[in-house]
């Protein structure tokens, strides 16, 4: 291979990387903190590019919050043993996240430990 043929293809490889990886930034949550919240599932989007947990948990005030927590592909999800069905709608869970920076209702998902103790992680 020609040089050049060989830089051509190395910065072609190069330049499909980097949209990838700043795609899957984890700068907007706080990967520092990890805090547990219990909680109603309202929704368990199972998509792409990203999966979607939607919790409803009540605040300090009372009052109901809706959380939205990022999650893997379906793809890696099943790989980890998740199935589109396995949280639905109306589950008692107990989640950990990584919270958004922002302080706004939402994180990464980490763990989701359902209430008869089956857990799911996002690795």
């Amino acid at each position: 291979m020609k040089t050049q043929d060989l830089f051509t293809a190395v910065a072609f490889a190069i330049g499909l990387t980097v949209p990838v990886a700043a795609h899957h930034s984890h700068a907007m949550y706080d990967m520092d903190l990890s805090i547990t919240l219990e909680g109603t599932v309202t929704e368990f989007f199972w998509g792409n590019p990203h999966s979607w947990l939607y919790i409803s948990v009540t605040n300090e005030s009372g009052e109901a919050v809706e959380w939205a927590l990022e999650t893997n592909p379906p793809w890696v999800l099943a790989e980890q043993g998740w199935e589109s069905n396995s949280i639905q709608a109306g589950d008692e869970v107990s989640v950990t996240v990584k919270p958004l920076r922002r302080g706004i209702h939402g994180g990464q998902l980490d763990t989701v430990t359902m209430s008869d103790g089956r857990e799911f992680s996002h690795d």
